[in-house]
């Protein structure tokens, strides 16, 4: 900057004195997650919730219903209630991006090393395993309730993590998506699918 301020050339030094002024001053910087305001983290997180526990729920219960119509079975459970989680997180989410936009609460560059993609992939896996514990071993004596649970917690709380991980990726302008992030959803999905087939072949 001072370089250009002495040059000898009119035509590349600071026209006047507040173009140099402008450089002084820091750029105003994005809003980092950690700084979003606690009503738009608690947004976020709670919309996530919606989000990725409510589709794992939706599934679950269409599981449900697709086995009661193989059965045959006159007591056949609906979907409308199970869509309305998932639909509403969706409407939150796309609530919350406008309001980042708008208030310009975005970052440049990509999102990587997010703590949420550790936890989207570790819940992932701990649900594949739980799945391939029970096709394999079967469900012990008195367990089903107990399994069934964390089996669901995992599921939900991986594809909650990966909700929360894309939200924020889409809040950085410029980067993309990070993939490891996809890669937890997917084998979220994977066990809920897992686990569907085998409980519509009746299997425990």
């Amino acid at each position: 900057m001072l370089k250009r301020a002495l040059v000898a050339d009119p035509n590349q030094r600071y026209a006047d004195a507040e173009e140099m002024r402008g450089e002084l001053e820091p750029s105003p910087k994005a809003a980092s997650a950690a700084s979003l305001p606690p009503a738009d983290r608690i947004a976020a997180a709670l919309s996530s919730v919606a989000v990725g526990g409510g589709l794992v729920a939706f599934l679950n219960q269409l599981v449900n219903v697709v086995a009661a119509f193989g059965s045959g079975s006159a007591d056949r459970p609906g979907l409308w209630m199970a869509v309305a989680p998932p639909a509403l997180g969706l409407a939150a989410v796309a609530l919350l991006r406008q309001r980042w936009r708008r208030r310009g609460w975005t970052e440049p560059g990509p999102a990587s090393h997010l703590p949420q993609t550790t936890v989207a992939l570790r819940l992932s896996l701990l649900a594949l395993a739980l799945v391939a514990w029970k096709a394999a071993a079967g469900v012990p004596g008195g367990w089903p309730s107990w399994l069934d649970s964390a089996l669901h917690g995992a599921q939900a709380g991986g594809l909650t993590a990966g909700a929360w991980g894309l939200l924020e990726c889409r809040r950085r302008h410029g980067g993309g998506d990070e993939p490891f992030l996809w890669l937890g959803g997917l084998l979220v999905l994977l066990s809920v699918t897992v686990d569907g087939l085998r409980a519509m072949a009746g299997a425990p």
